[in-house]
């Protein structure tokens, strides 16, 4: 998909133990990332689907680069508030399931993205457009056509196949 092309950094987490045995297989929707406050490129619908991530600086990437922000929230232990959404899904299904001794494991089993592509603003939901809810079903509808063909977490050749 030409978005993830220019955006490569957005596309999904998928955990290092996705797919692995005979554990079930979740995909979990987040509504969009958040840029910081100073940022520009995505206020605009045409400006941000126009461009790509050469035009962001590094804290900017950092703040789009799905699973390096999954990473972060369970590095970090969801200090920041911005990692509930992770903290809270992650515990739920903790309970529900597997059991692990530390919730936060459960990242490494679950495939997690935004639905929107373009970012919200800080703090508050992204007002979509037409456009935005464009692109977000049409990753949603290529994500489920792709799904036998995404690679394996950690190198291993058997493809993974996203199941919801």
């Amino acid at each position: 998909m030409k978005f993830y092309e220019q955006y490569p950094m957005m596309k999904p987490h998928v955990g290092s133990k996705y797919g692995c045995g005979n554990a079930p297989r979740l995909l979990l929707i987040g509504e969009s990332h958040y840029l910081p406050d100073e940022a520009t490129q995505h206020l605009d619908t045409e400006t941000w689907y126009g461009k790509n991530s050469s035009t962001l600086n590094p804290e900017e990437k950092d703040h789009i680069d799905t699973a390096g922000v999954v990473k972060s929230a369970c590095d970090e232990n969801f200090a920041n508030p911005s990692f509930s959404i992770f903290a809270n899904s992650f515990w739920e299904i903790n309970e529900n399931g597997p059991h692990f001794p530390e919730y936060k494991h459960v990242a490494d089993h679950v495939v997690f993205y935004n639905f929107f592509l373009r970012p919200g603003l800080n703090g508050e939901s992204l007002k979509a457009t037409p456009k935005d809810v464009e692109f977000a079903n049409q990753a949603f509808n290529f994500l489920i056509s792709v799904e036998p063909q995404l690679p394996a977490p950690g190198g291993n050749d058997r493809p993974v196949r996203l199941m919801w």
